[in-house]
């Protein structure tokens, strides 16, 4: 761990190479939302019957969106999907912003059912919002994840105000933001939207970066109390909490990818959208939180010109 902080410079250029790629991920793939956030229909259908191996998902999805599309008189995207006991998912979405009534909602139900009468056609989930409300939802949890940061900063801030609560706060805050960037980027590259889901899942990834970086920067001040200097005081804190990290951080993630493996497998988008991101993380808070935040807090608590620090 001396080591480490001896070359932390590097490790702040490989973090920063890092990030600029997770940033790029969600950029490239162009992360999508549902329609809770960006508005309009996404609606889930089970279809069974008549699925054997001369079945051609693409013939059946154009006929299933030319349906749609006439009966809610709207461009609409079909999907079908292979789903366990021979059945398949039908997502149909329309992303005009419109929100669709429940008469509209019945009529394209009645038109998908009449049109292919050997089939069956069971509601899964659906979900309907005008672009207005899509904007107040986004805008509203957009604050909350921004107001959840602000508190955390604010709470390390104090926590360690003996051993440099500024540069605590400002080193955490970076790295809760790292934390969020990459459970983003894995989203987008699992081509998960963001939705309802996503918000209770970031908090939780907040809770997991603030614990990380408080138990290192609390054995850290357990060990200035004891006449350690600051260097030795970090790196042994790290030495002796992040095993300890490792096996939550395993243990929680085990758990999250049991719930995305089974959320795979049954076909529950929802669950996918708040299990995975969840994953993701908690492995980039053990990076981003328990290591590179504590070193951060080291460079610019004692580094060279830094927060009126002196190197140590």
């Amino acid at each position: 761990m001396h080591e480490l902080l001896n070359r932390r410079h590097s490790l702040f250029s490989a973090a920063l190479a890092l990030l600029l790629g997770l940033c790029a991920i969600i950029l490239w793939r162009n992360w999508p939302s549902t329609a809770y956030f960006s508005g309009g229909t996404d609606l889930e259908y089970r279809l069974t019957g008549y699925i054997d191996a001369s079945f051609d998902p693409d013939d059946a999805a154009g006929q299933l969106e030319t349906i749609a599309a006439g009966a809610l008189d709207r461009t609409v995207r079909v999907e079908l999907l292979p789903a366990d006991g021979g059945s398949c998912r039908l997502l149909v979405t329309a992303s005009d912003g419109e929100e669709l009534s429940y008469p509209e909602y019945l009529t394209l139900t009645n038109a998908l059912i009449n049109s292919f009468p050997g089939w069956v056609f069971t509601p899964m989930s659906g979900l309907s919002q005008s672009s207005v409300d899509a904007g107040q939802a986004f805008a509203g949890s957009a604050l909350l994840t921004a107001a959840a940061v602000l508190v955390l900063t604010l709470f390390l801030m104090g926590r360690f105000r003996r051993i440099g609560g500024l540069a605590a706060g400002l080193a955490g805050a970076a790295g809760l933001l790292c934390d969020l960037v990459a459970a983003a980027a894995f989203a987008a590259l699992a081509k998960l939207p963001l939705g309802s889901e996503s918000l209770p899942a970031m908090l939780a990834v907040l809770a997991f970066g603030v614990y990380d970086t408080s138990a290192v920067l609390h054995e850290t001040e357990l060990r200035l109390g004891e006449g350690a200097d600051p260097r030795a005081a970090l790196a042994e804190a790290l030495r002796s909490r992040l095993r300890f990290l490792i096996i939550c951080t395993l243990t929680a993630g085990s758990a999250m990818l049991a719930v995305t493996i089974a959320g795979y497998l049954v076909g529950i988008d929802a669950l996918l959208r708040f299990s995975f991101p969840l994953t993701a993380g908690l492995a980039a808070a053990l990076f981003f939180s328990a290591i590179l935040a504590p070193v951060c807090w080291y460079e610019l608590r004692f580094g060279r010109h830094l927060l009126g620090g002196k190197e140590e």
